[in-house]
């Protein structure tokens, strides 16, 4: 059956090993649920550690987060975490999240007057067009200035990319019955009460190398480290690295499959952390600070020692975190005693238009091949690893069922 959302390609005939290919947290979650149900599988990671981008460094005044500093919580999530029998610990709660606008951080970003606007304008049609960005599909509704000033921030500390750049039905992936905008809320509304589930951000004492070395531990008999394994398609295959790296995998082997991941689009971050005796004034009591959109000035601000315990090996010491496209900390930064910066090539894929079209024409191309081969990784269907955990569960389930039916 065609599927339009998940991974791409399927495995049939399972009689021999699968291969994985890359270490990150994809590859290691993909080799974990297959092992977990009875499969034979080899991850192949060609860097000497396992996590990608997950990494957590130990500093004189704390730890520091190169990547990912928490997992957004779902049923599946919390399943995998006790699986694993891993302890793990919950965000603070009550944090406030801010918007920078106007030069001031605000917790609640609208002003009476566009809320009025806004009330008003929910009974306006929506956008024809199925080829929409996030920008033009709300601009009808929000105005051009909170688009760009509040809409934008909260994208954009998702996604790291201009809201005019993102494409909607990348982003908002179920069908739109409604014809207006207030049927379109009140149909997001539905969704999230059947949901039934209150997510959180999780994370770990020791930090998200915790959860990565766990996963390591339980695959240890299956991980091959510091490997060029070259692709053979007469194999059963998974491929989890990012896409450009898949693209270079598959050369050989499906070279239509290569020059469509060769296409897609990764925005470059820098991490840069800092502690510091003083503290940020305006991130008092919050979860951070996002920002609009911009090339030089940081996209957010995480208040590590807010969100989790132990991020600062002493009270007196604060832990924060800018994610920003240059090496401009902005305003707020303060003096600092200690830092760790990292810059991420390829940080995250980009969800435009002509991500959106690649990944349906590597669908239907998938349609046409034997099945040995799956691609998948953040920039195939979401980029937050409850996301990807999601999909490769509903695959697993789907590959059992289907074993099971042929027996």
């Amino acid at each position: 059956m065609k599927v339009s959302s998940g991974v791409i390609g399927s495995l049939t005939n399972i009689n021999e090993p699968i291969n994985i290919f890359g270490g990150g947290i994809c590859g290691l979650l993909f080799a974990y649920k297959l092992k977990a149900n009875g499969y034979d599988v080899r991850l192949y990671e060609k860097e000497p550690n396992l996590g990608g981008k997950i990494q957590t460094k130990s500093r004189a005044n704390g730890i520091v987060e190169t990547g990912a500093n928490a997992i957004f919580s779902s049923p599946e999530v919390i399943d995998l975490l006790d699986e694993l029998e891993i302890d793990y610990i919950t965000a603070s709660k009550n944090l406030k999240r801010y918007i920078f606008r106007d030069n001031k951080a605000r917790s609640n970003p609208l002003y009476f007057k566009e809320i009025l606007t806004i009330i008003l304008n929910l009974f306006k049609r929506l956008p024809r067009s199925k080829e929409i960005s996030v920008y033009d599909f709300f601009e009808p509704l929000l105005g051009k200035k909170v688009c760009e000033e509040v809409l934008g921030c909260a994208f954009n500390g998702i996604y790291a990319t201009s809201i005019k750049e993102l494409d909607f039905n990348s982003i908002f992936k179920a069908k739109i019955k409604s014809k207006r905008y207030i049927g379109f809320f009140l149909e997001l509304k539905k969704k999230r009460k059947k949901k039934n589930f209150k997510a959180q951000s999780l994370s770990f004492k020791s930090g998200m190398s915790e959860f990565i070395l766990k996963l390591k531990e339980v695959l240890k008999e299956e991980i091959y480290l510091n490997t060029n394994k070259e692709l053979d398609p007469k194999e059963l295959n998974i491929v989890c690295t990012d896409s450009i790296d898949a693209s270079i995998l598959l050369k050989d082997s499906h070279s239509y499959y290569s020059e469509l991941l060769e296409k897609i689009e990764y925005t470059n971050l820098n991490s840069f952390t800092v502690f510091s005796k003083q503290s940020i004034q305006e991130l008092e009591g919050a979860f951070g600070i996002l920002f609009p959109y911009s090339q030089k000035k940081p996209l957010g601000i995480l208040n590590n020692t807010a969100i989790f315990e132990n991020r600062s090996k002493s009270q007196d010491i604060n832990s924060y975190t800018f994610i920003t496209k240059s090496h401009d900390l902005g305003a707020l930064a303060p003096e600092y005693i200690d830092q760790e910066s990292v810059l991420w090539a390829r940080a995250l894929p980009v969800y435009n238009l002509e991500r959106t079209k690649i990944i349906k024409k590597l669908r239907a191309e998938s349609y046409n091949h034997q099945d040995k081969l799956i691609i998948f990784g953040n920039y195939v269907d979401g980029i937050s690893i409850r996301e990807m955990l999601g999909h490769i569960d509903q695959f697993v389930v789907s590959l059992c069922q289907n074993e099971r039916q042929k027996t």
